[in-house]
């Protein structure tokens, strides 16, 4: 049974170890809130707003987000693993580490992040602005990057295995040489030596 949490003010609350499933958290107030350690399995926060709140090591999977909003939101070592993430809005959000893994952030505006060093496997960018963004030594292994802007982007270190690489806009992307022989290969080319 879904517990309801619809609507509800968490505000400036501080949260430690708390878990939940199936919750309903759809526009929930977290403003100003700290959730440490926290776990959510399949939770709806579509709408829920999170200004300014600070969420670490906290674990999210299977979880909706869509229309959410993050303003000046801190999540640090936060997992959200196969999140639906198209529509929240992420601007302003800080992000320290953390496993991203099958969540998708189609067309979201993520210019200048860092994500170096987080485990993006499978993460689906579809058409997101990812310009002067930081992955390196990030798991990019089967990302989802068509239509993405690269541009300015930094790969190196990045594992880029099983990336289309005939589907990226690249412009002054920086790559290391193993990630340059791949976009190569994929265009036809041998490389020798």
């Amino acid at each position: 049974m879904e517990a309801g949490f619809e609507e509800e003010d968490f505000r400036g609350q501080i949260w430690r170890g708390r878990e939940f499933a199936d919750a309903n958290f759809r526009h929930a107030l977290f403003g100003e809130a700290q959730l440490d350690g926290c776990r959510f399995i399949h939770c709806d926060f579509t709408g829920a707003q999170f200004g300014s709140a600070r969420i670490a090591q906290s674990v999210f999977i299977g979880c909706e987000w869509q229309w959410a909003a993050f303003f000046a939101a801190e999540l640090n070592r936060v997992s959200m693993i196969a999140c639906t993430l198209d529509e929240a809005d992420l601007r302003g959000v800080r992000i320290h580490q953390g496993d991203w893994s099958g969540s998708t952030l189609r067309y979201q505006n993520l210019s200048k992040y860092d994500f170096s060093g987080m485990k993006l496997q499978d993460t689906d960018f579809y058409g997101a602005n990812l310009a002067h963004c930081n992955f390196q030594n990030a798991d990019l292994s089967r990302a989802i990057l068509a239509q993405a802007n690269l541009t300015h982007a930094d790969l190196r270190g990045a594992n880029a295995a099983g990336i289309d690489w005939t589907s990226l806009k690249l412009c002054r992307t920086r790559l290391d040489s193993a990630q340059a022989s791949l976009l190569a290969q994929s265009y036809g080319a041998i490389i020798d030596g």
